[in-house]
């Protein structure tokens, strides 16, 4: 509650003021006050920080010998001539 008052006296004086969020629905009710612009800013943030993660997941799993059965599936494929999508 005073976070809130402490946020809108800030505001009201043209004065950004940092709330600290501690749960995911605090977030999620600040991300919906976002005005366009800003939650097109977060979201394409939020993307890019998954595919990094993906990526570096990938990574971690090819290093560790993970997905080597891929590898030899698609070898075995090409050798048997199916070359069909997955």
């Amino acid at each position: 509650m005073l976070a809130r008052q402490e946020n809108e006296i800030a505001r009201a004086a043209g004065m950004r003021y940092i709330v600290r969020m501690t749960t995911v629905q605090e977030i999620e009710r600040a991300i919906e006050q976002l005005p366009s612009d800003q939650f097109s800013k977060i979201h394409d943030w939020i993307v890019e920080k998954d595919w990094r993660t993906w990526d570096a997941q990938i990574e971690r799993d090819s290093a560790a010998g993970k997905l080597d059965f891929l590898v030899e599936e698609a070898l075995r494929d090409a050798e048997s001539g199916d070359t069909r999508p997955l």
